[in-house]
């Protein structure tokens, strides 16, 4: 009973989802199973020991994977999947609004699929590779997009989103598209449609699960929001006002108007400055230089809040989120050492670019 208490904390948070599993929902066995697969992340200082690998073949083998793989396409593709795969068998435990925020969770990556065929058509690609990019989706999200990624031009591809937002957010991105003649604006509308679908997830929480959520995907949408602001300004010199329809919903402390103030710096050190109560950085932390540390910062504190959601869950809604945004940290640290080991980097180089350890 000790170890029960210490795993989950306090015996309120184990009431609490001893509350649940009465209701309906058997969060304490899906509790369990996120706690157990947990211990078994690549973070600190296990992921710290894949920096030794000195090639594929090692990292292939220290993570596990899957003998048949040959290159780091293959190894990035099995690393996605592998966390979609996790991810859905944890939706498929978890009932009622649980269930729905897993369900909003994992249609990122439907998001991304679609920007995937968005390039393929653009480019003229053989369209018999394209299937090495894409994730491999739970059935019914598959199914859902499944006629736009059939489709050999974008205004196909567009009309034949399901209806409803997300047909609306392609077409606006298309409109975008043919105006500045930037495919940045496309992907972006599709992103934003992902977040103002997973907010209105978060909305239809009950009144605690959604205090226990929310701040944590707040800072999921202001890291990207952020940086799509910022790499408009700085790398594409796109004003706000070009930006603001594609821009996802304000997520507090972001506002609208901040965004705006943000889209005015000249730099990424006018913009830290701005950005202070986000960042949450003391006097004695080192300069931002660039938006590669803007960024890191930010990833870094969302690991920080997703760790702390996890640890602290009174309810399973909150569990589940803060188990997806680490399984996400936790891919994007695999990516970057795969990357990072295919070019031979220094160890040292590939410890600075890992989110916190």
């Amino acid at each position: 009973m000790l170890r029960m208490r210490n795993r989950y904390g306090a015996g309120g948070r184990l009431r609490a989802l001893h509350k649940e599993r009465r209701a309906g929902q058997p969060s304490v066995y899906v509790a369990a199973k996120l706690h157990g697969r947990r211990a078994f992340m690549w973070e600190r200082e296990r992921l710290e020991s894949l920096t030794y690998c000195t090639s594929l073949t090692e990292l292939n083998d220290r993570l596990r994977a899957k003998s048949t793989l040959q290159n780091h396409m293959q190894m990035e593709a099995w690393l996605t999947n592998r966390l979609v795969e996790d991810f859905a068998s944890i939706q498929g435990s978890v009932k009622g609004t649980g269930s729905q925020l897993a369900l909003a969770l994992l249609r990122r990556f439907q998001a991304e699929n679609l920007k995937v065929c968005v390039r393929y058509i653009l480019n003229g690609r053989n369209r018999e590779e394209m299937p090495l990019y894409l994730v491999q989706l739970p059935s019914t999200l598959a199914a859902e997009i499944e006629p736009s990624m059939q489709a050999t031009d974008l205004d196909q591809m567009m009309d034949s989103l399901p209806a409803g937002r997300l047909r609306e957010a392609g077409r606006l991105g298309m409109d975008l598209y043919r105006t500045h003649k930037r495919v940045f604006f496309l992907e972006a509308s599709l992103d934003t449609w992902y977040f103002g679908a997973l907010l209105e997830e978060v909305s239809d929480l009950g009144a605690g699960a959604r205090r226990a959520v929310e701040h944590l995907v707040y800072h999921d949408v202001n890291l990207y929001g952020i940086l799509l602001v910022l790499r408009a300004a700085l790398n594409y010199r796109v004003a706000f006002k070009e930006l603001e329809p594609i821009m996802p919903p304000a997520a507090l402390p972001m506002t609208t108007d901040r965004y705006g103030r943000l889209a005015e710096s000249y730099s990424v050190e006018d913009a830290s400055e701005l950005l202070g109560i986000i960042l949450r950085r003391s006097q004695d932390d080192k300069p931002l230089r660039d938006l590669q540390d803007l960024e890191k910062v930010l990833w870094n504190r969302l690991y920080r809040l997703a760790n702390r959601t996890f640890y602290a869950a009174e309810h399973l809604s909150a569990l589940v989120a803060a188990y997806f945004e680490l399984k996400r940290i936790e891919l994007k640290n695999l990516l970057r050492v795969t990357e990072m080991v295919r070019y031979q980097a220094p160890r040292q180089e590939m410890l600075r670019e890992l989110v916190i350890l």
